[in-house]
């Protein structure tokens, strides 16, 4: 018995890594990806693509600093450096391995090799997670509101893009300021035996932990200004990648898009969104009234500068990880 569901995990993965392989296979016979050509696009513009390495880096310190902050209102003490470097080695794990979820587990293990208990771990980063996804919905909404305003050619698409980040960025932000009350309507477990009660358990000692980072109103607005800051940063990673495929895109129209690029690589259907976000870039950019390639290309690069931060993430697992 204990084989099927090892299988069924095995197989699950190896799904994943397939439809990923699968969608840029696709892109590169239909001529929107093409590897000789960003090749020679990266090596013309090697400048921007360290601007954009070093962007990605800077995203990492603040992710770091905003675990911190709401970690601490849960009772854990993190110095800035180690929880830079926990967030770099998370990332790292989630971009090698299939699940975005690897990363928070590995977190969560390795402060419970320091009597961390692993569930107030992962309620911590799930707030953070929570907060990173409001200030993305935000940023959304701006731009998305600008490109509205400046481009009236393009306003059937804005509208779209306002009518999807503006309910979202309010729920986000309300449910990250006002959410600690979701806790007190979950049932209590009524064992310690049961499957189904040590679930409820697990899941009440997250949320818990998630509310008592969040009472703080004035810890979770830092962190959602952290978010907000990321975000520029990444419109900023977006306009190196523009300019690396030498196309003519906006900054409105970078930081209303790539957030929608963003949300398909969330999507838990292949590593990492691989092959989703550059479709999604692809389409969108068409859209725009611009090749599609470059959009496809642009996402690709856009991942490039966070994939390469995977290398000193896997060197830091393996230094810093924890004995058995």
């Amino acid at each position: 018995m204990p084989e099927a569901p090892r299988s069924r995990k095995f197989a699950t993965a190896a799904a994943k890594i397939l439809l990923g392989a699968v969608l840029l296979f696709l892109l590169w016979k239909r001529g929107l990806v093409d590897p000789v050509r960003l090749g020679r696009s990266v090596h013309a513009h090697l400048d921007l693509c360290l601007v954009a390495f070093v962007c990605q880096g800077a995203i990492l310190v603040l992710m770091g600093i905003r675990w911190r902050l709401l970690s601490r209102s849960a009772g854990i003490g993190l110095t800035w450096t180690e929880s830079v470097r926990l967030t770099v080695m998370a990332l790292s794990l989630s971009t090698c391995l299939p699940g975005n979820a690897a990363g928070d587990l590995a977190k969560g293990w390795i402060l419970s090799r320091r009597g961390v208990p692993f569930a107030r771990t992962l309620g911590t980063v799930a707030i953070d997670r929570w907060t990173g996804i409001a200030g993305l919905f935000l940023s959304w909404a701006l731009w998305s509101a600008v490109l509205f305003a400046v481009a009236p050619e393009v306003r059937p698409l804005a509208a779209v893009l306002l009518l999807v980040s503006v309910p979202a960025a309010g729920a986000f932000v309300a449910s990250s300021l006002w959410g600690a009350a979701l806790e007190r309507h979950l049932p209590a477990p009524r064992s310690d035996t049961g499957l189904v009660d040590r679930f409820l358990r697990a899941v009440r000692d997250i949320l818990e932990t998630a509310a008592r980072s969040g009472t703080d109103r004035r810890t979770v607005l830092a962190a959602l200004a952290l978010s907000l800051g990321n975000q520029v940063l990444m419109v900023a990673i977006g306009w190196c990648a523009v300019r690396t495929v030498d196309v003519a895109a906006t900054i409105p129209q970078i930081g209303a898009l790539l957030p929608a690029t963003m949300c398909a690589n969330a999507l838990p259907l292949a590593p990492g969104g691989v092959g989703l976000g550059e479709t999604v870039g692809a389409l969108g950019f068409s859209r725009l009234g611009l090749p599609a390639w470059t959009g496809s290309e642009t996402l690709l690069l856009v991942r490039l500068a966070s994939v390469s931060w995977a290398v000193p993430g896997i060197l830091l697992w393996i230094l810093d990880r924890p004995r058995r």
